[in-house]
């Protein structure tokens, strides 16, 4: 059977797998999911193809495992087997950012397989909502953060391609139905995920503003205006609610108020806590994978935790993905990350900036919004998603660094 067929049906099934995380396998006290599973294994075929792997390749994995082993060894707090599993996890991402050269796949019919995806997770949580009653439904996902960043990323995504694109009347339409029914399916879950579907609109604007210094688009500029509105709308909406409600997003956003005792705050104190720990322990290199919640630090924010809920919620994985990387790998190694990730946005600004998006079906708007999805994704992961095995994150990862972006005859994948 033709590789690249293989490889574009090991992705399609991947895309279908990634919400069934009630399938995931748990043992260790963590589960890992089905998809993370499949392009685990795709990376290492790909990153063998021919028998062949690249130099740089080689040289970065190892340079990975030695660093890790060295840092348990002089470290000798984290257990073994989340170091093993950090290196496994967080090394098959490293994997499959290196060998994303190797990786080619249809974005039409990724597209495609996304939205229905989508739609079907959707019709699951609406009827466990209305049906049977859930407060916070979460379809197939561990919960319903997951469910929410998800929908929230199609949602956004959505949103970009009638901002970005100048499409027909019925294609806008269709489009708009897709984004309420995702949007829908996000709010109910009442997640602070909400903001990452603000901040990916403002992504989206800063990369095509609706004006420059020397023309204006009129649709652009209508649609950037209906956003900002429905922004200050929800605002209030929020400021209103916070004060029948403990549990308000508002309550949440307010990280920095020592006397706001809700449990996500203070779990994400904590992890800010770690954080700042392990840089000022060491800011090269971390303190390890694995090592979130087993290294020595002193917060207040820990000792509230711990008297409210003894096991410490999100004690070993610090909250947030970014503070989980800071913590475990260094800020240095962070920054590089955070370059390649701004970079690429870069190549899909210049993308759109020398390209004419008018035409109905090319291959133009699949691309854009798996890129888009993907970044939601994973800058929702940063903010509050941890887990390097879950489904997201790896498929995110795996569309994001593999797109390929044509302009001025070229193909460039960052």
């Amino acid at each position: 059977m033709n590789y690249l067929l293989v490889l574009n049906r090991l992705i399609i099934i991947s895309i279908l797998f990634f919400p069934l995380q009630n399938l995931g396998l748990s043992f260790f006290g963590s589960r890992y999911d089905i998809t993370s599973f499949i392009l685990l294994f795709l990376t290492l075929v790909v990153s063998m193809k021919n028998g062949k792997i690249e130099k740089n390749t080689i040289f970065f994995m190892f340079l990975f495992i030695y660093t890790q082993f060295l840092i348990f060894a002089i470290n000798g707090t984290t257990p073994f087997y989340r170091t093993f599993s950090g290196m496994v996890w967080a090394g098959g991402l490293l994997l499959l950012i290196l060998s994303r050269n190797r990786i080619n796949y249809n974005p039409r019919r990724v597209y495609k397989t996304l939205l229905i995806v989508l739609f079907l997770t959707v019709a699951l949580m609406l009827y466990q909502f209305i049906i049977l009653g859930d407060a916070r439904p979460k379809g197939t996902f561990d919960e319903p953060s997951k469910a929410a960043l998800v929908l929230f990323s199609g949602a956004v995504s959505i949103a970009g391609i009638i901002y970005l694109y100048n499409l027909k009347i019925i294609h806008s339409l269709k489009m708009l139905i897709a984004f309420s029914i995702f949007f829908i399916g996000g709010l109910i879950t009442l997640s602070m995920h909400i903001i990452t579907f603000f901040i990916m609109v403002l992504i989206i604007i800063f990369l095509k503003p609706p004006f420059n210094l020397s023309s204006i688009n009129n649709r652009q500029l209508f649609l950037f205006s209906i956003v900002t509105v429905s922004f200050f709308y929800l605002v209030n909406l929020l400021f209103n609610f916070s004060i029948n409600s403990s549990e308000s997003l508002l309550t949440k956003i307010d990280v920095f108020n020592s006397l706001n005792n809700n449990l996500s705050v203070l779990s994400w104190r904590t992890g800010f806590d770690q954080m700042i720990a392990s840089i000022n322990h060491s800011f090269i290199i971390g303190t390890g994978l694995g090592s979130t919640g087993f290294i020595d630090f002193q917060s207040n924010n820990l000792n509230k935790l711990l008297y409210l809920t003894p096991m410490g919620l999100n004690l070993n994985d610090a909250y947030s993905l970014s503070f989980r990387l800071i913590i475990e790998i260094g800020l240095l190694l962070f920054i590089i990350i955070f370059y390649f990730f701004t970079r690429k946005l870069y190549i899909l600004k210049k993308y759109l900036s020398t390209t004419t998006l008018t035409k109905q079906y090319n291959e133009s708007i699949p691309t854009t919004f798996i890129f888009l999805f993907s970044t939601s994704i994973i800058i929702g992961s940063l903010i509050k998603e941890p887990l390097y095995p879950a489904s997201p994150l790896y498929l995110a990862t795996m569309l994001f660094v593999s797109i390929k972006i044509n302009y001025n005859s070229k193909s460039i994948n960052g």
